[in-house]
């Protein structure tokens, strides 16, 4: 409900009752000297003064007895309006001290007394939910508090039409909410919670081109026993809320104690979840028959040939110069029968498996390591590979890291100048997994590098939250890439990103010489697509840069 009408300085209802007790008090004055002159007009008329006469004395009374009825009804309609006033301020005070001003949900003081007049009932049957919004601090940082603040106030109406009426919503803090369910069952409890989930799956905020998302997390307790105190009732719905986040967010799950007698809980999961992931073994090979290869794309760059350094404990010592890239693709090639799949597409279906896609990103590196073994160690040691990792294998496998560059170090060739891209990023952004990640490469000579695809915040959010040394621009960003377009302030932003953080940009995909004459004016250094070169056999590729190292 609106009540910024309360606060203005006249209230409406405060104009209403002045302006009519006004009129009444006009009508009454006009009343009395209408008297007062009738009473006086006919004695003048008869030759006498009025007030010559002592039987004219009455006369006067009425009047002064008319003028104090007046003044008083005078004083009681200005009692009548300082009374109102009172009233609508205590009731702006009231609902200010139990409501959030930014959201005008309920705050934590109005949550924690119906909370305490619920748990309190003998028969209870009534619901508590704790939310805590996924992804929102990027929000914050990438955006501003603004765009913050707008989303909540989204997030909270939206709430506010998932309950019912008697039911209430409130912000605790931050992006932390809470929902109390008075008189509600378990199974329509639970068509709540899935009813917020999906609510906040399909919300999106249009702030300044941009269409901002965030995701949610969710811990259901029902209150069914009586005697159960408010902390503890809050202490069981954030264990269920921990529990979803440990699921990998995106979750709903609801605590149940034990017994009526024990603190013991038990959790369970209310929304369907990620099927189980069928295994991964072998996941590169086509389960048709067609076949599988590695190819590969040279690319152009604009950065000088700068030596790289690399430390080690007799002090830092000079590497050989990288004067060539190449992007690693597999592809399944296709048959008469059967299309072919194109990278993308290979690293989404194997992170759907088991390991996340940990098997691909090896076979990857061991047919890159293959067809690197053709080549001199002088001509390897001055081209850089960039191998694609799907960002959920980082994430299942936790050793990843140490098994690519064990297979790469025990390689009969070693490739010297490695740079793995993760790809897919939006569902680990603050994942603590890709500190490891990054931290089990650069031990060992190693880059790590970001697939960025778009300019929104799910793809955005690693940005300020892990590091990498490389940003690679997918075809999204580049395609008809031009200034004025929404794409060209995004790759501006993130060229300013990359000079902050001392890294590298890198765009993919460029098709024209006009694309690539944008993207370098703007800062980036490295390309690969069809205006530099098209995607061929890996080791036909290094062949031919061999040739020109």
């Amino acid at each position: 409900m609106d009540l910024n009408w309360l606060r203005k300085p006249q209230f409406p209802a405060m104009r209403f009752f002045g302006k009519s007790d006004k009129i009444a008090l006009t009508g009454l004055t006009l009343l009395l000297l209408l008297l007062s002159v009738a009473s006086v007009i006919p004695r003048f008329g008869s030759g006498s003064l009025p007030g010559g006469d002592v039987g004219e004395a009455p006369i006067l009374v009425v009047i002064v007895a008319l003028l104090i009825i007046a003044a008083l009804g005078l004083a009681v309609i200005f009692l009548r309006l300082q009374c109102r006033a009172l009233e609508i301020a205590r009731s702006v005070d009231n609902h200010a001290a139990l409501h959030d001003p930014m959201t005008g949900s309920a705050n934590r003081r109005h949550f924690e007394q119906r909370l305490e007049q619920l748990a309190g009932d003998n028969t209870p049957s009534h619901s508590l939910m704790m939310i805590d919004l996924d992804r929102f601090k990027p929000v914050n940082d990438l955006y501003g508090h603004a765009a913050g603040d707008a989303l909540l106030k989204d997030i909270a109406t939206g709430f506010g039409r998932v309950v019912g009426t008697n039911d209430l919503v409130a912000r605790l803090g931050g992006d932390e909410f809470a929902l109390l369910l008075k008189d509600t069952s378990v199974l329509n409890a639970e068509r709540t919670a899935l009813s917020v989930l999906e609510f906040v799956k399909k919300y999106r905020l249009n702030w300044q081109g941009q269409r901002v998302s965030v995701g949610t997390s969710i811990g259901v307790i029902h209150i069914d026993q009586a005697g159960l105190t408010p902390t503890t009732l809050m202490a069981a719905a954030d264990e269920a809320l921990y529990a979803a986040k440990e699921a990998g967010r995106g979750a709903v799950f609801s605590a149940h104690f034990a017994s009526s007698e024990s603190d013991e809980l038990t959790f369970q999961r209310i929304d369907a979840g990620t099927p189980e992931p069928e295994s991964s073994t072998k996941s590169h090979l086509p389960e048709d028959g067609r076949k599988q290869e590695l190819y590969g794309v040279a690319m152009a760059s604009l950065q000088p040939k700068i030596p790289n350094y690399q430390t080690s404990r007799m002090g830092s010592r000079r590497r050989h110069i990288v004067s060539q890239w190449v992007m690693v693709e597999p592809l399944t090639i296709g048959d008469e029968l059967q299309p072919g799949v194109k990278m993308h597409e290979l690293l989404e279906d194997a992170a759907a498996h088991g390991d996340g896609g940990a098997d691909l990103a090896r076979w990857i590196l061991l047919m890159a390591l293959e067809s690197a073994s053709r080549l001199s160690p002088t001509a390897l040691g001055r081209i850089g590979f960039v191998i694609p990792v799907p960002a959920r294998a980082v994430a299942t496998v936790p050793d990843l890291a140490d098994d690519l560059m064990r297979i790469n170090a025990l390689a009969h060739n070693p490739i010297r100048h490695l740079t793995f891209v993760l790809h897919n990023l939006a569902s680990m952004y603050d994942s603590p997994a890709i500190d490891k990640f990054h931290y089990g490469l650069h031990s060992r000579g190693a880059r790590l590098g970001f697939e960025i695809r778009a300019s929104t915040l799910d793809v955005l959010a690693p940005l300020k939250h892990a590091p990498y040394d490389e940003l690679h621009l997918g075809r999204e960003l580049s395609k008809n890439f031009k200034a004025g377009t929404s794409a060209y302030a995004a790759v501006e932003a993130l060229v300013t990103f990359a000079e902050q953080n001392n890294t590298t940009v890198v765009a993919s995909h460029v098709d024209n010489e006009e694309e690539l004459r944008h993207l370098a004016m703007l800062g980036v250094s490295r390309f690969s697509g069809p205006v530099v070169n098209e995607p061929k056999p890996l080791h036909d590729v290094l062949q031919s840069l061999a040739k020109t190292v």
